[in-house]
């Protein structure tokens, strides 16, 4: 009886893996709830874009203007496919050349819904929607969130995982920077 109890749970455990697989890709950016993320290092692998100007405490639910441009490209060969999208659709929207665009940063907090409306949430085209915690740990420097692209004119609309690379000023006031795109 024990083993086909064991038989029964692991037939239903593979079953529910392939149910709900995720691709490989997204799979390391994932972070079980209450868990700590590794910092992720600077380095020529990761795509990183500048949040420019920093963001200094944000607050979930405002609607901030910036320009997002690429400070570093990383390795488009180890870069996951929507990473790579959102690279070129930044580069490629750019005016004179530019690598850089200038968005509507939207940030969203956990079980709070998304703009119902996109126009509603600044003047600009672009809009990344951030949804990340309220609160950020001020003993680390990284914070996993989820990224929404979203064009009103051009219908581009991506979801992917980023995570937010931040500093905590002497009064613990908390500034973002960067995005990582894993």
């Amino acid at each position: 009886m024990v083993v086909n109890i064991k038989l029964i749970l692991g037939t239903m455990t593979s079953f529910l893996l392939m149910a709900h697989a995720i691709p490989a890709h997204l799979e390391a950016a994932l972070v079980v709830r209450n868990e700590t993320i590794l910092d992720l290092p600077l380095d020529d692998d990761l795509l990183t874009f500048n949040i420019d100007p920093d963001m200094a405490g944000p607050e979930c639910g405002l609607t901030y203007e910036a320009n997002i441009n690429v400070k570093n490209r990383g390795d488009e060969a180890k870069t996951s496919n929507y990473c790579n999208l959102v690279y070129k659709y930044i580069t490629n929207t750019a005016n004179d050349g530019k690598k850089s665009k200038n968005v509507n940063i939207v940030y969203t907090c956990p079980g709070t819904p998304e703009p119902t409306d996109p126009e509603g949430y600044g003047s600009l085209d672009i809009k990344f929607i951030l949804n990340a915690p309220s609160d950020f740990a001020r003993d680390q420097t990284q914070e996993p969130a989820t990224l929404h692209l979203l064009n009103i004119h051009d219908g581009a609309d991506l979801t992917l995982p980023v995570t937010i690379n931040y500093k905590v000023t002497s009064n613990s006031e908390i500034i973002w920077q960067f995005m990582n795109c894993p």
